[in-house]
This record gives structure tokens, C-alpha cells and sequence, in this order.
């Protein structure tokens, strides 16, 4: 130290050890070797290990510089706690793929120097390449003639500009759920799926996760909302079912102020003292682990106008190498396709939403419709034969396909703020009402309970929607999950995470006691976004034996969840008809009247019900329908109306919830003949 030289042998596995001299540089902070005799074969040019690491030759190879590292401080960092993804129903998955070219395995074909095979060389090797189109190479393709895999990374600009090949694949997703190439050569199938999970190839491993649900691990989350990891900053190594994320990055080649990281290498651990992602050897004697794929996929919501809350517009950002293609709602809508140099692309919700290659020029694949560049999200959409929905908190899935397809670099960089919540929404219907009903009901509130993780709710992140589905008040706070819904109201809560749970319960109070007890009904959609429609099963509850509420049991909330209590009016109909013991048609020219009394029972006595009862009056041509005061009202029968009459919609309870009963009365018959009302009883009026 301290500018002082010394001079120390370097033993190796050559019986000719190598004397060298050690400066410790005090502007760099670090030791180096200088003037040291080499070769082109020599130790110190082909060999890493945690203490020294290639630095530099001269063009003869003459002199070789190298760094000589103090291992203390090259001791495994710790780990970063990541965000907990799989709570928020994000499914990362890792593919591993393997394959030999020329003898080869693929992974060696950048450090060895082989040069680069022919398509053909792959395609007839084993693994992950035999027999199929797309290819995973040591370092791309140079055939221009070959555009699925040719390298695009030195791009046609001045000064020279990487630049991403569109139309690679299809502008939709197949019907398996998996990018679809725009053509094939041989007899392996257009779909992409063995590459991302479907089976069927050799040479592919995945990595799903327990229960194939994705791994843990890989993204952060910082105080604004935004998802994110980058290479640069972060480590990445897959352990069990955890991407596990180290507190840095080492530096690629030399050590300096600007340094590009080594990469993102999620199949590797930790390898510090090797600083070529390239490199044949290291410290364990073999390259790193390139060829391999991610997806992720997840469920979010549309904010209003594509802004979130804080007013930031909802984006999704990537940066990195090589192919990248991201779907919305399974068509395709940021393609950064191509074995190329890390370029990054960027998807803006916000307004009418648009996709954008940001740092680099676009090529494309001749004859195959493709993303292009700055095109709107409706666009996008069109162009693949479907209608991009914006609607306020409209439910969409985000599919993300990444693959890493060279033999040297490999970047990762993910950014973005998509609204992984679920929302809730509880709502209120009455149901086979007259419009005089509606009406009269039009005000009346019924109280739901809402529970959340068995917990009653409280919040304030709400929206409540009239009969017409226009907003009435926002950002109301809901206190021990208490809401008060009149007919036709919507409240929904927009905060939920997607592994929360619910139940919802209907209170028995004022308002219930001219209806039925509730029926409910459950809408959601799937990932797939498949609409699902189910009745509720509701369990009633008492207090102090009396009924207190109708109560769902739990669900999962899902996308675009709503509950749906109805209840209808406590109705009877009193249907009446006139026979004749000696038939009708001996009483053309006769009318009988008739009226109908109202009970009620207290104490299993019988009294007389006065208030005004309204019903919907009609005989049997419904020539004369009309709702009318039933109490007291003479009606008649005869030949001209069918010797029939119908009551409609008489209520079954008084506003104090006591039974209504009805009897007829038959005041008027011809001379000679007696009366018998039969069919009406307490129970049974129709």
C-alpha cells in the first residue's frame, strides 16, 4: 500500500510460476499488476477468480493489466426484502433452456469463440433449438435473410442505434394463451407455448412456483406505487420458489464510476470475481447461465383517465434484452422483439393511452401487421380485431413475455404502477314492481354489512352510482362496514388486494318489512375475462329470536366483483271467478258483486285491516285494468267479463310487518241461488 511496490508469484497449474509486480494505485483505490510478461494462452489472460480479474492487454498481448482484489471486501452482500408479488396475484415464472449446437452447448457458443452456426445447426442439434423457428443462439443470427433471429443490435442510425424487429409474432395471443409466431419453418407449430410453460419440447425446465401459482420474490414496490427491479441495481438468483434479490450489483468488465452491471442472470448465484458475462470459465469453470424466458402475468384496474390517485399517469416501462412482448387483454401492444442490445419501450394508460419504442428505431418483419410506434391503445386494439375498454375501473390482464436469447449480455429493467387491486361492489334491486311502487319505494335505504377479511370494513375508498350508473358521491367513508343503499344504488369499494376475502349481509330493519326476504346473485369475471353470473346461498340470522340478517358466506374477491341483493315486495294476487251449479249460459243477462276485507292477526285474533290497500285491477278481457283503493270497492261479474276478475299486487304485510289476510265477500247474487266462496283462506288467496 501506500505507493509501495512488492513483488509476489502467482502459483498456478504451469510448472514456469510467474513473478509479478503489485502497485497499489491510491487514485483508483485499488491493487494492479503492471509490466507483467504474458501470452496469448497465458494464466493471467483467460483465467477469473475471487482475487483477480482481467483487466486489459496490450495489442501484442505482451503486457496484461489486472486487478488484484482484497477478497474481504468481495464477501456476499444480504438480501433486499422484495414485495410480496403473490399477494398481489402477480405470477412470475421462470424457463430454463438448454440445447447443444455442433457439439456444443448453446450457452458456449459466445465464450468459445465458435463462431455462428447456421440456423440449420441448430435446428438439427438437440434441446430447446431441434426442429424449431424461433432460435435460441450464442449471439443472434447475421443472416438478413433469416429476420426471426437475426441480431439487430448495431441498428442502421449514425451514430449506430440498436433497434427492436416487429412481427416476429402475431398481434394476438392463440387460442392457448401463448404468443403465436407470424411463420414457421419445418413441422413444429407456430405457438410459442413450449417455450413459456406448455410442455412439449426438450431442453426446457420451468419454474412456476408452488402449486404453479408463480414465484415469490423479484419486484420491490416503492412509496409511490410503482412496482420495479432493475439488473443495474439489484442481483437476481433464483433459490426454490423465490427470485431473491441481492442489496447490489457487481460491475461488468473493469471496475469504474460508470460501469455497466453485470446483468440479469436469475439461473446464476453470485459471482463477483467474474466479470464477463461472456467469459468460457470463472470462478466454478463454466459461463453463465444465458437462454432462459420469464412471464408474468396479472390482473389490474383503469383508473379513471389512466390516473392513478396521487394524479400520476398509470404506466407500464421495460428496458433490457432481448425479446420482449407484452399483451393487454391478450393483444399485443409493446413488441420489443429481436436478439438485440438492451432498448426500452413504454405503455402510457393515461387519456386515450399509447405504446412507445423509447431509444431505439423499429424494424419489421415484411408483410406482418405490427405494433409500429406511438399508436394509440384503441388502435392497437382495432388492428387486432377488438375493442380496447376504457371505461372507469374496468378490469383488464397484463401477460408479459421475456426471453433471453443471446451468449453475452443480458439486461432487465421493469417499471410500472398498475393498480393490482380488486374492487367490490354491493347493490341494491327491487324487483316486479308497478311504477306507482317504484316510486313510493324510490327513498327507501337498505342497510348491507360488508366484511373483509372477516372484518367489518372501514374506509373511504368509495364510489356510489345511482339507478342510471352516474357517480353520486365519492370518497365516502364507510364506518363497522355499515352501507345504506336506496333501489337502484351501487356503492363499491376500490381499494381491495386481490387475496382479500368478503362476505355481505342484508339487515332486517324498516325498510324490509314490506318485502321478502332477500334472494342475492354474484357477477365477476376470470382472468380471462369471462363473465360468471351465480346465485348466492343466504344464511338467516337472529338475534333475541327474532331475524336479524340474511348473510353470504365468503368468496375470494375477484375481478370486477359485485354482490346483488333483491327483494320484492310482499305481494298477493286474488284471482276470482264466478261459477254457476246450473252453468253460466243460464245467466247471460245476470251481474254479481262481490268485495274484498282485509285482517290481520294479533295474538291469533282476527281484526279487521282499514288503512288503504292499492291493487291493479283487471276482468278477464284486461280491458278495464286500473289500480285503484281496494277496501270498500263493490266489483262485478258477468257473462260480458268472463265471470273473472284478477287483484293485483295487494300487499302481504302492513308497515308494522303484520300479515295482511284477505276475504271475499259475495254481496249480490241472483234470486234464488246461494253463495259459497271457496279457495280463500288465510294462506291461500289466489
Amino acid at each position: 500500500q501506500n505507493d509501495t511496490s512488492r513483488t509476489v508469484t502467482l502459483v498456478s497449474d504451469k510448472a514456469d510460476a510467474t513473478p509479478i509486480d503489485v502497485v497499489y494505485d491510491n487514485s483508483l483505490g485499488k491493487y494492479s499488476f503492471s509490466n507483467t510478461k504474458g501470452s496469448t494462452g497465458g494464466y493471467l489472460c483467460q483465467f477469473n477468480t475471487d482475487y483477480f480479474g482481467v483487466t486489459g492487454s496490450s495489442a501484442d498481448n505482451s503486457d496484461a493489466w489486472m486487478e488484484l482484489r482484497n477478497p474481504q471486501n468481495y464477501t456476499e452482500p444480504g438480501f433486499v426484502s422484495p414485495w410480496d408479488v403473490l399477494g398481489d396475484n402477480i405470477k412470475i415464472k421462470l424457463f430454463d433452456y438448454t440445447g447443444k449446437v455442433n457439439g456444443r452447448d448453446i450457452d458456449d457458443v459466445w465464450a468459445s469463440g465458435m463462431g455462428c452456426p447456421s440456423a440449420q445447426n441448430y435446428r438439427d442439434g438437440d434441446g430447446v433449438n431441434k426442429g424449431r423457428t424461433l432460435l435460441l443462439t450464442g449471439s443472434g443470427r447475421e443472416d438478413e435473410n433469416d429476420p426471426y433471429n437475426y441480431y439487430t443490435g448495431t441498428g442502421t442510425s449514425n451514430p449506430p442505434l440498436a433497434a427492436v424487429m416487429q412481427g416476429i409474432v402475431h398481434n394476438h395471443l392463440g387460442e392457448d394463451g401463448y404468443p403465436e409466431l407470424t411463420k414457421t419453418v419445418g413441422s413444429k407449430g407456430a405457438s410459442l407455448g413450449y417455450l413459456f410453460g406448455a410442455g412439449g419440447q426438450e431442453g426446457v425446465t420451468a419454474y412456476t412456483g408452488s402449486g404453479g401459482n408463480g414465484l415469490a420474490g423479484l419486484l420491490r414496490k416503492d412509496e409511490n406505487g410503482y412496482y420495479y427491479y432493475s439488473s443495474e441495481q439489484n442481483f437476481a438468483t433464483l433459490e426454490g420458489n423465490e427470485i431473491k434479490l441481492y442489496s447490489e450489483s457487481y460491475d461488468k468488465d473493469s471496475p469504474s464510476e460508470n460501469a455497466q452491471k453485470i446483468g440479469f442472470f436469475p439461473f446464476d448465484s453470485w459471482k463477483k470475481g467474474q466479470t464477463k458475462a461472456g467469459e468460457e470459465k470463472g470462478l466454478n469453470g463454466s459461463p453463465y447461465n444465458h437462454q432462459f424466458g420469464m412471464t408474468m402475468e396479472a390482473t389490474f384496474v383503469l383508473p379513471p383517465d389512466g390516473k392513478l390517485p396521487n394524479g400520476d399517469d398509470m404506466v407500464f416501462n421495460f428496458s433490457g434484452d432481448d425479446d420482449v412482448w407484452v399483451f393487454i387483454d391478450d393483444v399485443l401492444v409493446l413488441d420489443l422483439g429481436g436478439v438485440h442490445q438492451p432498448l426500452s419501450g413504454k405503455i402510457n394508460f393515461a387519456g386515450e393511452g399509447y405504446s412507445r419504442v423509447t431509444d431505439a428505431s423499429v424494424q419489421t418483419i415484411s408483410g406482418q401487421t405490427t405494433v409500429g410506434n406511438g399508436k394509440t391503445l384503441a388502435e392497437l386494439f382495432e388492428a387486432a380485431d377488438e375493442e380496447y375498454d376504457d371505461s372507469p375501473y374496468s378490469s383488464h390482464t397484463i401477460k408479459f413475455f421475456y426471453l433471453e436469447r443471446g451468449g453475452c449480455d443480458s439486461n432487465c429493467t421493469l417499471s410500472f404502477n398498475l393498480l393490482m387491486y380488486k374492487t367490490l361492489t354491493v347493490a341494491k334491486e327491487l324487483e316486479g314492481l308497478t311504477d306507482e311502487e317504484r316510486a313510493k319505494y324510490a327513498d327507501n335505504e337498505f342497510t348491507c354489512d360488508i366484511f373483509v377479511n372477516g372484518e367489518r370494513y372501514n374506509g373511504s375508498d368509495t364510489i356510489r352510482y345511482d339507478a342510471a350508473g352516474s357517480v353520486i358521491e365519492e370518497g365516502f367513508e364507510i364506518v363497522d362496514g355499515k352501507v345504506n343503499l336506496k333501489p337502484g344504488e351501487r356503492v363499491r369499494i376500490i381499494g381491495l388486494n386481490p387475496s382479500d376475502t368478503f362476505y355481505a349481509a342484508e339487515e332486517n330493519g324498516l325498510s324490509m318489512r314490506e318485502f321478502y326476504p332477500p334472494r342475492a346473485e354474484r357477477f365477476y369475471q376470470d382472468n380471462n375475462k369471462q363473465q360468471h353470473e351465480e346465485e348466492v346461498d343466504l344464511t338467516e340470522e337472529q338475534q333475541n329470536g327474532e331475524i336479524s340478517d340474511w348473510k353470504t358466506q365468503t368468496y375470494p374477491v375477484e375481478n370486477l366483483e359485485e354482490l346483488m341483493f333483491t327483494n320484492t315486495l310482499r305481494e298477493k294476487n286474488l284471482d276470482v271467478e264466478k261459477t254457476w251449479s246450473d252453468g253460466a249460459d243460464k245467466h247471460t243477462g245476470d251481474d254479481v258483486k262481490f268485495k274484498v276485507k282485509a285482517k290481520v292477526k294479533i295474538d291469533d285474533k282476527e281484526y279487521d285491516y282499514t288503512d288503504k290497500i292499492t291493487a291493479l285491477y283487471s276482468d278477464s278481457t284486461f280491458s278495464n285494468q286500473k289500480i285503484q283503493d281496494v277496501l270498500g270497492q263493490t266489483y262485478t261479474l258477468n257473462a260480458a267479463k268472463g265471470w273473472k276478475a284478477q287483484l293485483e299486487h295487494l300487499p302481504a304485510v302492513n308497515n308494522i310487518q303484520q300479515e295482511i289476510f284477505y276475504e271475499i265477500v259475495e254481496v249480490q247474487t241472483a234470486d234464488g241461488y246461494v253463495s259459497n266462496v271457496t279457495g280463500v283462506d288465510s294462506h291461500n288467496i289466489d
